[in-house]
């Protein structure tokens, strides 16, 4: 089975208008049926952080919270977008490739498996966000590139951790995203979706 590419959507963009049609437009970009959509958390991340600023109860209970809300995140998408379904598995995406579906996966599930199967879980920490997590899916996955759908463009040139201090990304990215062979950066709000290589990771 050819590698599979992974789209990351950034929660950012939920509110985009004409949405699904500017993701079914990047999907397209990459000519392969194995493709394999992760959920940004946007507003939903933002409000249990807004919570635990009030309620203080840390981040080790704040990780889990965010990730639940990428579930939300992942379900909301899959109604807006005809031919995806939600998948609680990597394994579980051959069986949705063939029934001609879009697995937006549900990366509470991938990450509790990941918690009890890696040698090297994710920290649980609240500068960690789903940018992150969708490297280690592209990694878990074997995939050939990691997508990143984001509201801003790319400079050309710039330094992951210059992206991460202006919150494009987290800090831990670049770490994450030199296991993965390709990753690529498209402006989703953009007029013209123009895929840039980050070379820099």
């Amino acid at each position: 089975m050819r590698p599979p590419v992974v789209f990351k959507l950034g929660g950012s963009l939920l509110d985009l208008p004409g949405l699904p049609r500017r993701v079914v437009d990047a999907l397209a970009l990459r000519r392969t049926s194995h493709r394999i959509l992760v959920a940004g958390g946007g507003p939903v991340a933002d409000f249990i952080r807004q919570m635990d600023h009030i309620h203080h109860f840390g981040e080790e209970s704040g990780h889990w919270l965010a990730v639940r809300g990428l579930v939300l995140s992942s379900h909301l998408v899959a109604s807006l977008l005809p031919g995806t379904t939600v998948v609680p598995a990597l394994d579980c995406c051959p069986e949705a490739w063939d029934r001609g579906l879009l697995p937006i996966l549900d990366t509470f599930e991938f990450l509790k498996e990941q918690e009890r199967a890696s040698n090297d879980p994710l920290p649980h920490e609240w500068t960690l966000t789903s940018d992150s997590i969708a490297a280690r899916v592209a990694e878990s996955a074997g995939a050939s590139e990691l997508v990143l759908l984001k509201s801003v463009p790319l400079p050309n040139g710039l330094a992951a951790q210059e992206a991460a201090a202006r919150g494009w990304v987290d800090p831990y990215f670049a770490r994450y995203a030199r296991r993965v062979p390709q990753v690529t950066w498209i402006h989703l709000r953009a007029d013209d979706l123009e895929p840039v290589a980050w070379t820099n990771r």
